[in-house]
């Protein structure tokens, strides 16, 4: 199931849609916790400012290959908070697995 987030505002509210943005995420939940999983290039090309990206994310995400898992609460807020003012589109895809998540397995984030 996918969930459009953000389009556009109108009539001072976010149209929501139920289609796949271009910026598609996909959100993983286990029973203690939740990562939003997010392309290393995506993150570098949104947060392309004077701060260092690894400045802005905690160690409390992780990462495997090209891809960092933001820890929900901070990172993952930021991430949500960044889209939304800079109006970019997205959807998310949620995952739930009622075991212990394999993220909690991968590298904590280095940058």
């Amino acid at each position: 199931m996918y969930y459009t987030f953000v389009g556009e505002l109108v009539g001072g509210h976010w149209e929501e849609r139920q289609e796949k943005a271009p910026n598609h995420f996909k959100k993983y939940d286990d029973p203690g916790h939740g990562w939003f999983a997010v392309k290393k290039s995506f993150l570098k090309s949104l947060f392309r400012r004077e701060v260092a990206i690894n400045q802005l994310i905690s160690s409390c995400s992780y990462e495997k290959g090209e891809t960092v898992y933001l820890e929900e609460d901070c990172d993952g807020s930021l991430f949500i908070d960044t889209l939304i003012a800079l109006k970019i589109p997205f959807t998310i895809e949620y995952k739930h697995t009622n075991k212990s998540s394999p993220i909690r397995s991968y590298s904590n984030y280095q940058g």
